[in-house]
């Protein structure tokens, strides 16, 4: 007769595993910033074309406005190119609209935290000299950004005999800004997923990330110089885009118009 072999009655029991909880805000939020900035970026590349404005008009706009604002020595001048801003505001979609306001109620924040002293000290007019122009500059970068695909501002700026090395390397950061921040969403979900339980070493699984994302980036480099190596770069980047005239590029030539006579007719120079 066979003798029976018992099994141990650690064996026998059955396994009830419960991981104990742990904070995951980090990856919540690493993994949150990293699609705002490529849904920016992509939402960027889908707009629809008939509503798009015209980038060398448009970064004329910008530079005219910054300056005049600037030199401007009233609080006359900056409340009305405030006021037309807004006014072609309108023109935006709701969603553009609150990440502009969001934008230049920031900067006009952190110029208002600055100025503080000055006004508590009894200067509260140059305080809102101070804020009002930061708000116009803010949002007239934020507009532009809104308005304007970043490529068709690198063939804008090609125009303004800008060095061809610096258009290269801006248009390429952006595009690997792009690759790369999708390597780091799909390492950021293969970490979530494969946590569990508490990890009392957050910083060494951040630290690897980053790791990773800097060989990629490292590796990236050299296959891009590589590429452009065998492709006989010879430093000239070249835009082939041209832009259709619609009815939108009024818009920027009308408030640039205003702005000059606005200028002129309150003598905001004196």
């Amino acid at each position: 007769m066979k003798k029976q072999t018992e099994l141990p009655e650690w064996m026998t029991q059955t396994e009830d595993y419960v991981p104990s909880r742990d904070k995951d805000s980090f990856q919540k939020k690493t993994s949150g910033q990293l699609l705002k900035l490529l849904a920016r970026i992509r939402m960027q590349t889908v707009r629809r074309k008939e509503k798009e404005i015209s980038a060398g008009i448009s970064l004329l706009l910008l530079f005219v406005t910054v300056l005049l604002t600037v030199c401007a020595h009233g609080l006359r001048f900056p409340v009305t190119v405030l006021g037309l801003m807004i006014v072609l505001l309108a023109a935006f979609s709701g969603k553009d609209i609150r990440q502009i306001l969001v934008e230049t109620l920031t900067g006009v924040g952190f110029s208002m935290v600055f100025t503080l002293p000055a006004a508590l000290l009894g200067n509260v007019y140059s305080m809102q000299v101070i804020a009002t122009k930061t708000a116009v500059t803010v949002m007239a970068v934020a507009m532009l950004n809104h308005a304007v695909r970043w490529n068709k501002i690198c063939a804008s700026l090609s125009r303004c005999h800008l060095p061809d090395t610096f258009l290269f390397v801006f248009d390429m950061t952006v595009k690997y800004l792009v690759v790369l921040g999708r390597s780091c969403k799909e390492l950021l979900d293969a970490l979530t997923l494969r946590s569990v339980g508490k990890n009392p070493d957050k910083k060494r699984a951040a630290g690897g990330i980053l790791a990773v994302t800097y060989l990629r980036s490292q590796r990236m480099a050299e296959e891009t110089y590589l590429a452009m190596h065998c492709r006989g770069y010879d430093g000239t980047y070249r835009y082939y885009m041209k832009h259709k005239k619609n009815r939108w590029d009024l818009l920027p030539v009308g408030l640039l118009a205003a702005e000059i006579v606005l200028y002129i007719m309150e003598g905001a120079y004196l």
